[in-house]
């Protein structure tokens, strides 16, 4: 089975050890899951006392790069299937999303903080949907077979069942020591990035608009945070 990054017209091997839950990367891209470095964000992805960087059985090829990963499927619908006819594996995709209000705040600080990209609530907002309409034509186009959708704060609720369901839809049986070694590293509620003070009704009602528009965003019609 495989998860793939497509990156240049090249297919950028990285290796998921033991199906372990941080993915492990063959590219200099990829070099901190390996040996436990921060990346963007500061953070890590060594599980401690489980299979970082070892393995007994090479089961899942696996790489994280949601955006450009996006992009390109959405540019070339055919790509799925044409990795698959290449290399005689399934290709499965596992697509995390959270709370759009959060998604734009979390954009406006990262420019900010970086002076790339939009530093503004509106034009982030653009950004963001173009994004999670784009997410959403790959999965209708993919189909559930291929797509595993888990909402951020869902996962953070119960990340012990999240895990595990993840580890199956890849078609491996989940084993409780390292669903629960995974699962302690997880936060114990989502980071709220949303702040009230810069937002317009304008901007509100744009994402409520998006949240409406994007069905696996349904699930926060009701979670506005200025309700």
């Amino acid at each position: 089975m495989a998860l793939w990054t497509i990156s240049s017209g090249i297919f950028q091997k990285t290796k998921l050890r033991r199906y372990s839950w941080s993915t492990v990367g063959a590219s200099p891209f990829n070099t901190g899951r390996l040996t436990g470095r921060t990346r963007n964000g500061g953070y890590k992805y060594t599980v401690e006392g489980q299979w970082q960087g070892r393995h007994r059985y090479l089961r899942v090829l696996g790489d994280k790069n949601g955006s450009a990963d996006t992009k390109r499927l959405l540019r070339r619908p055919w790509l799925a299937d044409h990795i698959e006819d290449t290399l005689q594996v399934p290709v499965r995709i596992v697509h995390v999303y959270r709370n759009p209000f959060d998604v734009v705040s979390s954009v406006v600080r990262r420019a900010r903080e970086s002076g790339r990209g939009p530093t503004d609530i509106s034009a982030a907002i653009g950004l963001v949907e173009n994004s999670m309409h784009a997410q959403q034509v790959v999965i209708d186009r993919l189909g559930a077979q291929r797509v595993h959708s888990v909402a951020h704060e869902a996962h953070l609720h119960d990340p012990q069942r999240e895990i595990a369901a993840i580890i199956r839809f890849l078609g491996l049986a989940p084993e409780s020591d390292y669903v629960a070694a995974c699962a302690a590293l997880c936060f114990e509620k989502p980071k709220r990035s949303f702040s009230a003070s810069e937002w317009s009704r304008a901007d509100v009602a744009r994402v409520r608009q998006l949240i409406d528009s994007v069905a696996f965003l349904n699930r926060y019609a009701q979670h506005c945070p200025l309700d």
